[in-house]
């Protein structure tokens, strides 16, 4: 799969122009000037919103902070344009200061009224934002997206032997101690050269799976990879005979739609998952994946254990995965109903 990287502030993509306001696709190093260059790059795009906004034209805005969207709002709403907001997840499951809880608040009960409309990754977002949104809004549903083109499917990958953790390592998010316990209940119960793999940046939870893999004796089965390379990730989830996806029931695993899903399914890598999120409207239980419900590691055991047991029914159901995915996650699909959408909002 090609990794894509935008180092360009202008440019045209697949017949798309598109130019970053302030001139830059890296944000600085330096806390103090990132800050300064913040304000700057907010300045320009409201000013951006006002110069280009008209009637008939519509813009989307993706997560800036409070002040930034409002000044989107009256400098688009002032030239009687319309002007939409993406939501990816609940605003209170982002929210960690008390700062950040008053913005998230008033981001819901006073902007949600203004905008024009909502773009939602999951039912669950869409049916949040109607609870505080105009009655003139208008509301659309736009799940995680894959590019089918940037699959090879045509080559044969050759699936080994492991376990690719393809969630987080955190605890609350994706459930990391849970995960790893439940390996180490089955591997009793499996083949003891079945592998398991995590990456991604030191765990908060990195004591507590040590203790884990030294209670089970799994030191030479676990491999903790550390922070590796998109390409390496890619390879990963390729090669692997199962992921785990251990979505723990939070506020923030109930309404977000995980977008590393669409590359696993797409690998054609069979995953196990649980009845916590936005997934569960597109998979079944033994049709394209393994679901489980939360919090529970001896669930998580048990379809491993059913999963290395049955590799004719492991392969159907990662095949079945692949095809659910470039199916319900198609961005061309996805990307007309956007335009229609957009368009019918302009009558």
């Amino acid at each position: 799969m090609e990794n894509i990287k935008n180092d360009t502030a202008t440019g045209n993509h697949k017949g798309i122009s598109f130019s970053y306001i302030g001139k830059k696709t890296i944000r600085a190093k330096n806390r103090y000037k990132a800050k300064l260059y913040d304000l700057i790059d907010g300045l320009l795009t409201v000013a951006f919103c006002f110069k280009k906004a008209r009637k008939n034209v519509s813009f989307i805005i993706f997560g800036p902070s409070f002040l930034l969207s409002l000044g989107c709002i009256i400098a688009v709403k002032m030239k009687k344009g319309k002007i939409y907001v993406e939501l990816g997840e609940h605003p209170y499951a982002v929210s960690r200061s008390k700062m950040e809880f008053i913005s998230s608040f008033l981001e819901i009960h006073l902007l949600y009224r203004l905008y024009s409309g909502f773009i939602g990754i999951s039912e669950n977002l869409i049916d949040f934002a109607k609870r505080y949104a105009s009655k003139k809004a208008r509301f659309i549903k736009i799940p995680i997206m894959l590019d089918a083109e940037l699959f090879d499917t045509s080559k044969k990958v050759d699936k080994k032997l492991y376990i690719y953790n393809a969630g987080s390592n955190s605890e609350n998010k994706d459930g990391m101690i849970s995960t790893l316990t439940a390996f180490g209940e089955a591997l009793p119960f499996i083949d003891k050269n079945i592998d398991f793999y995590l990456s991604g940046p030191k765990s908060p939870v990195h004591d507590d799976l040590i203790g884990i893999i030294e209670k089970y004796k799994m030191q030479d089965r676990v491999h903790i990879l550390g922070v590796i390379s998109y390409e390496e990730v890619i390879k990963y989830q390729e090669e692997a005979a199962l992921a785990i996806i251990n979505k723990n029931d939070n506020l923030q695993n109930r309404y977000c739609f995980a977008t590393k899903m669409g590359n696993i399914f797409a690998s054609e890598t069979a995953v196990i998952t649980t009845t916590v999120g936005e997934a569960n409207n597109y998979l079944k239980d033994g049709i394209n994946a393994y679901i489980v419900e939360p919090h529970n590691p001896l669930l998580i055991r048990d379809k491993i254990i059913q999963a290395f047991k049955n590799p004719d029914e492991r392969t159907r159901i990662a095949k079945a995965g692949k095809q659910m995915a470039f199916k319900e996650f198609d961005y061309l699909y996805h990307g007309k109903r956007l335009a229609v959408f957009l368009c019918n909002g302009n009558d």
